[in-house]
């Protein structure tokens, strides 16, 4: 009889102990996939933002000694940086092949690169300009000079405008399949938890939901 107790009783804590654990993975795939969505949504809501909401013009800057730019690796992608006359830089993001370009082909991009052409919004109020890269000369090993069409589209043309927009609504609607996976494991894995305690979650996490598509329907009316 004691063994029978004590087995029930390990029975019983092992049973706790897995829901447990099952909780902490629940809560944790669930940051990570809000995470996730949190931060395509926000970069693509602010793309299409940028392409519906802001005016665009081309700008360039010749390169020479005074005004050497650097491009930077980052963790997706790169980011040319280009000085300025007004003592700040200029940020554009721009691909990994670019960077190549620079490191084995021009081998001094400092002197190789003449000019560089970039697309820049025109401030409205207080914010900042966007820049972001549309093409560079450059001398090539024989010394011919190269014109480096990096983005041939504007970013507000209607072409642009569309991908965007679809990139958009894509993430938003994988987005749903997100929160209902995670509203499964809610109501599956956090048994330990009331249900009171569950449909409290699950209403945060729909309304949080609801509010990303309404701040995806409000970019096509402001």
């Amino acid at each position: 009889m004691p063994k029978t107790i004590f087995e029930n009783h390990n029975a019983e804590e092992n049973y706790i102990l897995n829901h447990f654990k099952s909780a902490f993975l629940c809560f944790l795939y669930s940051f990570i996939i809000l995470l996730v969505f949190s931060s395509l949504h926000q970069a693509a809501l602010h793309q299409v933002d940028l392409a519906r909401n802001h005016t665009w013009k081309i700008s360039k800057q010749h390169v020479n000694s005074t005004n050497q730019f650097h491009i930077r690796r980052e963790r997706a992608g790169a980011s040319l940086i280009l000085p300025t006359n007004a003592n700040n830089s200029l940020t554009m993001k721009c691909d990994v092949k670019l960077m190549k370009l620079c490191q084995q082909e021009l081998k001094q991009p400092t002197h190789a690169i003449q000019t560089i052409y970039y697309y820049q919004t025109i401030p409205t109020g207080n914010n900042q300009p966007e820049y972001q890269l549309k093409a560079i000369d450059y001398i090539d090993l024989k010394g011919n000079l190269i014109h480096l069409n990096y983005q041939q589209l504007a970013p507000n043309t209607p072409t642009a405008i569309q991908k965007k927009n679809w990139k958009l609504w894509i993430i938003t609607f994988i987005g749903a399949w997100m929160f209902l996976l995670i509203a499964f494991m809610v109501s599956t894995l956090l048994k330990i938890f009331s249900n009171k305690s569950r449909i409290i979650l699950m209403a945060l996490l729909s309304l949080y939901y609801i509010l990303a598509v309404y701040s995806s329907v409000m970019i096509y009316i402001s």
